[in-house]
């Protein structure tokens, strides 16, 4: 009697953390222009086109924000999306996301190639399990440009663009879109992934206007959609306004956020 006992509590020590990590809180911030950040229940934490250092992200210490970051996640070579990346991969130790030739340019620029293998390297189509099994990772298309200039003023071709759906087990999934026009595969990714929150462009100019991103909204199917890049610059004058009205008149549900605000998602549920 007493081994039983001794196996059911060793069984009850090994199934409690999972329990505990799927039933926990997924935190989404939002710092500003295209930098997202996501906190799993199990504690991993995912940037996604880290320029943190952007004139919109209120906080006093910026980079604060990487302290700890597990994956950093690139959807394109434009240096707004590509941001601080370098920096951080190297004071962090985070692995890279990238398209193959995004990695390679980063690498070449610095960023630690030990942190930017095949392994985490991928292409559109392609899905990466990350932290232990906690976060699977889709890289998904999107329409757009990319390159990186170089020290001596040439470009060099920074491969296709890309989205990334993150699914997290027991919580949520999310989209984030990169910079994209917009086009059919939105309704491709939403009957694929299922989104529960996707992250959408609505500045117009270098990718969706507001009313284009509520029609990828919609067919996206996402319970929620949060916009993002706009308002940066000059070019980018758009507010979220005519986002929220357009997803008002489609069905679909905009949140709204300042840079520096967070989401949080109990499960596949907003709890804020």
């Amino acid at each position: 009697m007493k081994t039983l006992t001794v196996i059911a509590l060793s069984l009850l020590v090994f199934i409690l953390p999972a329990a505990a990590r799927s039933a926990g809180v997924t935190t989404v911030t939002w710092h500003g222009h295209a930098a997202f950040s996501v906190k799993t229940p199990g504690g991993a934490l995912l940037l996604i086109d880290p320029w943190l250092t952007n004139p919109k992200n209120p906080a006093a210490e910026p980079l604060a924000a990487a302290v700890g970051a597990d994956y950093i996640l690139i959807t394109h070579g434009h240096q707004d999306h590509v941001g601080d990346a370098i920096a951080i991969g190297k004071k962090t130790g985070a692995r890279l996301i990238a398209q193959y030739e995004v990695g390679t340019l980063l690498k070449a620029k610095g960023f630690p190639a030990r942190q930017a293998g095949m392994d985490t390297l991928m292409n559109i189509g392609g899905e990466i399990i990350l932290a232990d099994g906690e976060v699977r990772v889709a890289m998904v298309p999107a329409l757009h440009s990319g390159g990186m200039s170089d020290a001596g003023g040439g470009f060099s071709y920074a491969g296709t663009p890309c989205g990334y759906v993150i699914t997290v087990t027991g919580g949520p999934t999310v989209y984030h879109a990169g910079d994209t026009g917009y086009s059919a595969e939105m309704a491709a990714i939403g009957r694929l992934y299922r989104p529960d929150l996707a992250l959408l462009p609505v500045g117009g100019h270098f990718n969706m206007t507001a009313r284009a991103a509520a029609m990828a909204a919609k067919d996206l199917g996402a319970k929620w959609t949060v916009p993002m890049h706009f308002a940066t610059f000059p070019l980018l004058a758009a507010t979220p306004d005519e986002f929220v009205r357009e997803t008002k008149k489609r069905g679909t549900t905009a949140v709204v956020l300042r840079p520096g605000q967070s989401l949080k998602l109990m499960g596949a549920k907003l709890v804020r």
